[in-house]
């Protein structure tokens, strides 16, 4: 998951480099020139133990190639590489390219393909970088890099603890070709070890290198210049010579292509000759970053080279062009997508996958269970997530279903209703349970982090009793611990609790005929059971059993148990334990604004750290380090927009990976460069001797590492005790007010629920009442106040009203004085509201975002804040909130020719100039709801010569309703006083609509006809249905067709564009559309031409996101912005687009919004056409322009959309007369549009009418689109055979019944005492003995009795690995070279084991002749039990030793069989076990075959 081992692959490359001269991109680069061409690289030694070098328990068994390709070849071998254990190959892993695409097969020792994949498309003659990866424990094969496959292997993939040795073969296998093309890789990572990558001595290879300085990379930065790097051969014209940014490609999925799209892929392959321009296609493999410039010229023979010039064709280097990074800056990016540089520069930036985050992508983002992820990071939906269980730590992320409450859910691959208990059973059998995408050790970090886990269990039976006590019945869990339960009670089933039939443990144990059922649920350490066992015994019944998934909830440290509550500001509790930490995190629950420390840290060398909480809403975090008699400090903080301390939970998070700090506040991170690793540190929570604001509230769930740590043992006084109680849970208050814990007597009360707003004991006094006025001119409705009129300065004082719009920008207020120092709020659009002031000369602004979904121009009410202080000056609207840190300082000389026009944001408001020379009294003017601005028009024309005083500003005055506007703590009734419109219709007293009273659906939200002059009728109120998607009067209608892939829609604007449509300042264009579900190909929604040559594109990409792409063939470019997401789901999706010549375009796509670039702009008043449904192209005899309006020329349509699109509408929002919406004048002949619109090609038959399917969560737009899918998963099930003669242990039933079990312990303990005795006089003297003592061998001694006892298998047992000799220890003394080796089993000798060669020794023979009486030929064990990685079980109980049978096979290091050889010396190796032998035999070993091919058998 993380790939530590690229930091240590850092450090070696350089180290090399330092010492032996290596230069950048050493390792091996091959030229693969023929497909002969074979290459052998030297090996290396996999040894598969070590601790990493940050101590961060990183798995050490994986292997990991970094590798970079380039080749156009189709099919052919990349690379071989083999694992060897002695002489034997035990896995084999081809690297190859099928069809294009790398893929791999990993062939086990036995030649069985036991996992296969296939990653991204590698044949374009590109630079392609991945990882090659083995993780022999969890069992993971396959490649990393933009498309990552990692499959879980059938079985295990290697012995565990053995060393492998390693040999990589490029090119050329057996009798598989090589590719062609350039191959690099630069070094082998084996566990911990990094080795520089060499090849054999004895292999004489060109060299080749892969060019990267002339290769842009497409995926990064702002303004990349993409260029393709060779003409696609099919070319053609599009109309009127534009060029189209698409480039078709060829479909890399025909298997999955229907006929009919097949025809379309040869209809659209039809092209009229080579001399025609080329299409790009604009489709990245990931979705493009924002802003990507991509050059539609392609390169000619003796052209520019790729990436040498500007866009366009200029000669001089871009210094800001974007290039590849090189071999040993992208081994310091983790888990990353890409690696760049600037031209000529050394840093290089890594782009981070999605869940990633900082320099190197070293920091992981995912939340680590449901609960993280509905709580904390504010999700809302259920459905799959990826979650890494633990954070940046070594496991990979992986995927759950999630609920809304926080629930996790972990499936596996047993079905329901499976057969465990047969009549025909011959034998005991376990069943292996496999967790969809989890490991065992993922399995146990969810069940230990979580509150609460459990897992339902069904057993139903005829005649097949479960019989717990009698070990006849078990389950395994992750912790390898033996469960014979179902419920809580041990030994028993939950009908236990109430009475079972018969009296007995379960149901099912009662004897009787018929059908019974045993059912509940497994909790916590019980639960997530990995095997089930049913042992044979003398019934003869059949039984059936049902596990549900494994569901978790909540976190372990949320029990109330570890929950403190800190009751005084004096209260704290200091940790006398020291931690060695790289990440620590807690949560806390506090109506406090204001907290000197909530955690404070002291190491040694000087180190500290402390958090804490200022305004509710900022977390500051402070490192200091006084080492070496100097100081230096790091400050991080994080300013939350929604209130903090609001006494819910919030979570902060602090860690220190690789030179970098993040701090995390709920889903908020902050990161800052700091190149120091705390030493072991002591933690204390509460005040300080230096804190001035010591906290009030509650902590819990303190975790150090992976570490819980119970902060309940270190509670020390009565100003702290144990839980936290949510006191206000329950309780109600009135009149807007909200309840406040009192955690120092654990009372409640009710306090206004904003201080400037409510007052009176009961919260009854409320200045938002009976003060409503409403706007209603855009030019001349608002209110000018002078300083007479105010009771203090709006621009030193605090400033709160309450303000209510449908429109999408607004001026609030704006104030400012003689020396133009000015303050302004106002509504950007209706997303952002925005707080503007000075400070002297400097323009500071602060902006406060509306929550997902939701729109601040929706006519709600919005309270709104300014507030003051020596500290910061705040922007609340409701309860978020933004801040201006340090106080504010007026300029006390005019500023106006002063202001940094550097800090000035394009909605700034300065006061106007005076045209000459004006000594200026001292005053302050205040405009609530707008200012006098310039105007096109005046219905009322200009009454006097007067010259008013203009602000140049293009922000409307507010058409809505304002009121409770208080200055400071003054009420300022906007019902009276001040300068007013001279018509007193602009602004009226009060606020009355049907706004309160509308219903609008799907999101819609209630509009007002603001421009009604007759001030005795209500205003005239309707539903905004615009972003919605449908349309009508209570935005229900939906007016759709359903485009089938065959033909397009061509809206036609000669006819419209009859009206004046460059007077319109707005337009829109939206569209609802809903593909086709399954149809992954790229298809063109729409394409707007305008008369400049220049294209508005929208695409549905191959990988299911939006690309936005502006088109100009006029000088060969493109800009692309892509909306990631699933948009091929088969549910409703929204593409909206505004235009206007003040702002930057804004795409919204569903609630996903983003603005192209300032310096484009485009106008609907341009757009000659309109296209819908594909791409048109002419394919008459040749390329030929067309010139619209012109609409008698059939088309041929590619990109083909498949899917229902609806609600088409384009709106220039000026009347009814120039708003269009071409489907419904498709569908309606009567429609004065209706010969506008017509299809393409004409011969097609009309679309069909058809409304769109809705949303996934139907009424609004998706707040977020999340393309988060299970990967495809699948694992085998069944059961395994395994050989019991276990004697059954039953409870005692008399005191006379287990007299043979006494005699039997008695009987072993004389055993062990005589083998103590003869070892203890054997042994000494063995030193002594000569060359003559040949029939001897090294003592092996009997491991410890178990204490466990009727229990087959029992895991978790220390030091006893399955299968291989468990409770046997060697002796691995060596005696001189002329002695023999002997060795002595404490029972006596190895049966069989000859002590002198056989008569007639011949050498070695193959195992297969020498076992083959016995094993039983029927191996079922290999037939269902591969692909679990498990071995035979082993069998102890009190009468019984290990069961499970000893294969051993002796191999000296000179080739030969050393039968002399203890067990399990170096010179011998112990095989997995296929099958229980009859009696153990000596095994000898055939020669050594080839090291590198696979063996058959």
């Amino acid at each position: 998951m993380r790939l530590k081992f690229w930091r240590l692959i850092w450090v070696f490359t350089s180290f090399l480099a330092v010492s032996y001269g290596f230069i950048a991109g050493s390792g091996v680069s091959v030229n693969l020139d023929q497909l002969t061409r074979r290459v052998e690289l030297k090996p290396q030694t996999w040894i598969r133990a070590g601790a990493h070098p940050d101590g961060r328990n990183a798995p050490p068994d994986q292997l990991q190639i970094p590798v970079t390709l380039k080749t156009q070849s189709t099919n052919g071998r990349l690379l071989t590489i083999y694992g060897r254990e002695l002489n034997d190959v035990v896995f084999t892993l081809a690297i190859k390219v099928e069809d294009g695409f790398i893929a791999f097969n990993l062939i086990d020792e036995k030649g069985a393909n036991i996992a296969s994949g296939r990653g991204e498309k590698v044949n374009d003659n590109l630079r392609h970088d991945f990882v090659i990866r083995i993780d022999g424990k969890e069992r993971l094969v396959g490649i990393s890099g933009n498309i990552s496959t990692l499959i879980h292997a059938q079985e295990k993939i290697i012995d565990a603890g053995t060393d492998v040795e390693v040999k990589i073969v490029v090119g050329h296998e057996g009798e598989e070709d090589s590719i062609l093309g350039c191959i690099s890789l630069l070094s082998l990572a084996l566990g911990n070890d990094i080795d520089i990558l060499a090849a054999s001595p004895e292999n004489e290879f060109e060299t080749c290198e892969i060019e990267t300085k002339e290769q842009v990379l497409a995926p990064i930065g702002e303004g990349t210049e993409v260029k393709p790097e060779n003409p696609p051969d099919n070319i053609f014209q599009p109309p009127d010579n534009e060029q189209e940014p698409v480039k078709e490609k060829e479909d890399d999925d025909n298997e999955n292509i229907s006929e009919e799209e097949q025809e379309d892929s040869k209809e659209a392959d039809q092209v009229p000759n080579e001399k025609d321009e080329p299409i790009i296609e604009i489709e990245p493999k990931d979705p493009l970053p924002e802003n990507n410039t991509i050059s539609l010229k392609t390169q000619e023979e003796d052209g520019p080279k790729i990436g040498t010039g500007v866009l366009g064709g200029g000669k001089k280097p871009d210094p800001n062009q974007e290039l590849n990074c090189r071999p040993e800056d992208r081994t310091m990016c983790q888990n990353y997508k890409s690696c760049t540089r600037k031209l000529n520069e050394t840093d290089f930036k890594c782009a981070c996958k999605d869940g990633f985050a900082g320099r190197f992508c070293q920091f992981s983002t995912f939340p680590r269970s449901c609960y993280d992820a509905i709580k904390f990071l504010g999700e809302k939906e259920d459905g799959v997530y990826e979650i890494d269980l633990d954070g940046s730590g070594p496991m990979e992320p992986t995927f759950v279903e999630c609920t809304t409450n926080g629930t996790t859910i972990v499936s596996h691959n047993m079905p329901t209703h499976t057969q465990v208990r047969s009549p025909t059973d011959t034998s005991s059998k376990y069943f292996p349970v496999l967790y969809k995408l989890f490991s065992e050790d993922q399995l146990k970090a969810l069940i230990k982090q979580s509150e609460s886990c459990e897992q339902y269990v069904k057993y139903e039976c005829e005649g097949a009793p479960l019989r717990f006590p009698e070990n006849k019945t078990f389950f395994v869990t992750p912790n390898h611990k033996n469960v014979r339960q179902i419920g809580n009670l041990d030994q028993a089933c939950p009908c236990n609790e109430y009475g079972c039939n018969q009296r007995k443990a379960c149901q099912c144990d009662a004897s009787g005929v018929g059908q019974k059922t045993d059912e509940g649920s497994l909790k916590n350490e019980n639960a997530g059971v990995i095997k089930i066992y049913t042992r044979k015994y003398d019934k003869t019944g059949t039984a059936y059993m049902t596990l549900g998934p494994l569901v978790c909830n909540g976190e372990a440290g949320h029990a109330p148990s570890q929950a403190v509550t800190f009751k005084h500001p004096s209260a704290k509790i200091q940790i006398t334990e020291s931690f060695g930490w790289t990440r620590f995190e807690f949560e806390f629950r506090t109506n406090q604004a204001e907290v000197s420390s909530l955690l404070a840290a002291v190491a040694s060398s000087g180190y500290g750290l402390n958090v804490g909480l200022t305004t509710g809403h900022r977390v500051v975090l402070n490192l200091r380090n006084s080492a070496n008699h100097a100081t230096s400090e790091l400050t991080v903080s994080i300013m939350s927009q929604s209130k903090l301390s609001d006494l819910k939970w919030h979570r902060i998070t602090v860690e220190i990976l690789k030179g970098d700090v993040r701090l995390t506040v709920d889903k908020l991170n902050a990161f800052e460069k700091f190149d120091h690793t705390f030493p072991e540190t002591r933690f204390s929570f509460g005040a300080t001797e230096n804190s001035e604001n010591g906290f009030v509230g509650c902590l819990r769930n303190f975790i150090v590492g992976d570490r819980l740590v119970n902060l309940i043992q270190y509670l020390s006084h009565d100003k702290t005790h144990q839980g936290c109680t949510n006191l206000c849970e329950k309780h109600l208050c009135e009149q807007g007010s909200r309840c406040i814990e009192h955690f120092e007597d654990g009372t409640t009360t009710c306090e206004c629920k904003n201080k400037f707003i409510h007052s009176g004991e009961r919260c009854e006094q409320n200045v938002n009442k009976d003060t409503e006025v409403s706007f209603h001119n855009s030019f001349k409705g608002f209110l000018k106040y002078k300083t007479d009129d105010l009771t203090s300065n709006p621009l030193t004082s605090n400033i709160i009203f309450s303000a209510r719009t449908d429109q999408k920008r607004a001026l609030f207020v704006y104030a400012h004085d003689q020396n133009d120092n000015f303050v302004q709020v106002h509504l950007a659009d209706e997303y952002r509201i925005v707080l503007t002031l000075n400070n002297k000369t400097e323009v500071k602004h602060c902006t406060v975002y509306s929550q997902g979904g939701k729109e601040f121009s929706d006519m709600r009410w919005l309270q709104i804040v300014v507030e003051r202080s020596d500290e910061r000056t705040t922007l609340t609207v409701d309860d978020e909130m933004c801040e201006i840190a340090g106080k504010i300082f007026l300029a006390e000389d005019n500023i106006e020719d002063a202001v940094d026009v550097s800090t000035m944001g394009k909605d700034d408001i300065l006061p106007p100039k005076a045209a000459g020379p004006v000594v200026a009294q001292p005053y302050q003017i205040l405009f609530v709801g707008g200012v006098p601005r310039a105007q096109i028009g005046n219905k009322n024309g200009r009454r006097k010569r007067e010259r008013p005083a203009y602000y140049i500003t293009d922000i409307p005055s507010i058409l809505g309703c304002m009121r409770g506007f208080m200055l400071g703590t003054s009420l300022l009734d906007l019902r009276y006083g001040g300068t007013r419109p001279s018509d007193a219709t602009d602004v009226r007293v009060g606020c009355e609509n049907d706004c309160d009273s509308i219903v609008c659906n799907n999101g819609g939200h209630c509009t007002v006809q603001w421009h009604n002059y007759d001030p005795s009728i209500k205003e005239l109120t309707g539903c905004d249905c615009s972003k919605t998607s449908y349309y009508g009067s209570n935005c229900l209608k939906d007016a759709g067709v359903m485009f089938s892939g065959v033909s397009a829609i061509f809206f036609n604007m000669s006819e419209p564009r009859r009206f004046v449509l460059h007077e319109s300042d707005e337009q829109t264009f939206q569209f609802a559309f809903a593909p086709t579900l399954g149809n992954h190909q790229l298809q063109r929604l729409a394409t707007i031409y305008f008369d400049d040559n220049r294209q508005f594109q929208v695409t549905l990409n191959r990988n299911d996101s939006i690309n936005v792409a502006i088109v100009n063939p006029n000088n060969d470019s493109a800009k692309v912005w892509t909306f990631a997401g699933n948009f091929s789901d088969g549910y409703r999706h929204f593409f909206q687009s505004t235009f206007t010549q003040q702002d930057p375009i804004l795409i919204l796509v569903d609630s996903e919004k983003k603005y192209l670039d300032d310096d484009i702009r485009l106008h609907l008043g341009d757009a000659r056409a309109f296209y819908f449904g594909g791409l048109p192209v002419q394919v008459n005899e040749g390329p030929k322009r067309v010139k619209f309006p012109e609409t008698t020329i059939n088309h041929s349509v590619i990109n083909r959309y498949r899917g229902c699109m609806s609600n088409i509408d384009i709106d220039f929002h000026r009347n009814d007369a120039v708003h269009f919406r071409p489907l419904i004048d498709y569908a309606d002949t009567s429609r004065e549009y209706y010969k506008s619109v017509v299809n393409e090609p004409q011969t097609a038959e009309n679309l069909h009418k058809g409304d769109c399917p809705g949303f996934r969560f139907p009424g609004a737009l998706p707040t977020q689109q999340r393309n988060v899918q299970f990967p495809l998963w699948g694992a085998p099930f069944g059961p395994v055979d395994y050989v019991d003669d276990t004697v059954d242990a039953s409870p005692s039933s008399g005191g006379g019944s287990s007299w043979w079990i006494w005699l039997i312990i008695a009987l072993l303990l004389l055993l062990i005492v005589a083998i103590l005795v003869i070892l203890c006089v054997w042994k000494p003297c063995r030193k002594n003995e000569d060359s003559n003592a040949n029939n001897r061998r090294p003592d092996i001694h009997v491991g410890p009795k178990y204490p466990e006892q009727h229990i087959p298998l029992n895991p978790g047992l220390p030091n006893v690995p399955i299968g291989n000799g468990a409770g046997i220890q060697d002796d691995y003394t060596l005696p001189p070279p002329n002695k023999p080796l002997y060795s002595d089993v404490a029972s006596g000798r190895i049966e069989g084991h000859p002590t002198e060669p056989p008569p007639n020794y011949e050498g070695p023979r193959s195992n297969k002749d020498y076992f083959e009486d016995d094993f039983d030929p029927i191996d079922k064990e290999s037939q269902y039990g591969e692909g679990y990685g498990e071995e035979k079980p082993e069998i102890n109980d009190e009468n019984t030793r290990n069961m499970s049978g000893v294969t051993i096979r002796p191999m000296s290091s000179f080739g030969k069989a050393d039968r002399t050889a203890p067990p399990r010396s170096p010179l011998n190796r112990s095989p997995p076990v296929h099958g229980e032998p009859k009696t153990l035999k000596p095994i000898i070993t055939p020669k050594p075959k080839s090291l590198y091919t696979t063996s058959s058998d």
